[in-house]
């Protein structure tokens, strides 16, 4: 399977802000994104990359795990664009993923683990 590029998983994260937002609907975000004028994503992948967003935005869980790169950047721009608080419940649903994840009895997601840790310590529990 071909890795998600930026390009695509910045696309992602902007479609599924709309979707959040209840500007647009999941199944024309995922069209959108799976065009082939677009970025002729797969259906799939542009599904787990919504999903993710929305899970994160809301607390939840996600079971489809999107690659490194994207989850920092989500953190990154949930962080910049709604602050702390939405940081915090994002960073409470990545961690809901690395333990649904683990479950599975496929491994751990190191990496993951390592930037969920990163952006508790250097952001949310950052000494002012």
């Amino acid at each position: 399977m071909a890795k998600i590029t930026e390009k695509e998983y910045s696309n992602c994260y902007e479609q599924a802000k709309l979707v959040y937002e209840k500007k647009k609907s999941k199944l024309d975000a995922v069209n959108f994104l799976s065009k082939k004028d677009g970025l002729g994503m797969k259906k799939s992948s542009a599904t787990y990359y919504i999903n993710a967003y929305l899970a994160m935005r809301d607390r939840k869980v996600y079971q489809k795990t999107i690659n490194n790169d994207a989850t920092k950047y989500y953190l990154e721009h949930i962080y910049s664009e709604n602050g702390k608080e939405a940081l915090e419940i994002a960073l409470q649903s990545l961690q809901k993923h690395l333990e649904y994840y683990s479950k599975q009895g496929k491994g751990e997601l190191k990496l993951l683990q390592v930037l969920h840790d990163y952006f508790v310590d250097e952001i949310i529990n950052r000494k002012v």
